[in-house]
């Protein structure tokens, strides 16, 4: 089981659904094609909670940029509508117009980027569920069987 740190509050994180109690963590990238794929498939999910943490690489503006962006608009908006932000980003990569980048999303970011090098993530999509990390032999699609 990987443990929770200081993240735990500032993880982007849907409030729906949390009636199993259960939890699927998704670490990703926006310049990641496996991330936008794992994306869409969180949609099909009943009935957990869904975490979503950034793991980009140093010097990648432009995945940082839109980071910052998806949890300025979790911050100010909610969950729903930074996730309609992220796949409109996965489809088109474009994303709503923010004026300015909220002050915490930046520490937010460093959180999430700290943890991830923290418990050994060097690769996105990375999959928890309830804090542990899904098993290679299973893919995004096996989630909903799973859960």
């Amino acid at each position: 089981e990987i443990q929770q740190s200081d993240w735990s509050s500032d993880v982007c994180s849907s409030d729906l659904g949390v009636e199993s109690g259960r939890t699927v963590t998704v670490v990703m990238n926006p310049s990641c094609p496996k991330c936008a794929r794992v994306h869409r498939l969180l949609g099909l999910l009943d009935d957990c909670r869904i975490e979503l943490l950034f793991a980009l690489n140093d010097g990648d503006r432009l995945s940082n940029d839109a980071a910052l962006r998806i949890i300025t608009t979790w911050i100010t908006k909610g969950w729903i509508e930074a996730d309609r932000q992220i796949g409109m980003w996965y489809e088109r990569r474009e994303m709503a117009a923010l004026t300015e980048i909220h002050p915490q999303a930046t520490s937010i970011l460093q959180a999430h980027r700290s943890y991830c090098r923290t418990i050994g993530i060097e690769g996105t999509p990375t999959i928890l569920v309830d804090n542990r990390r899904l098993p290679e032999v299973y893919d995004a699609e096996d989630l909903k069987y799973l859960l």
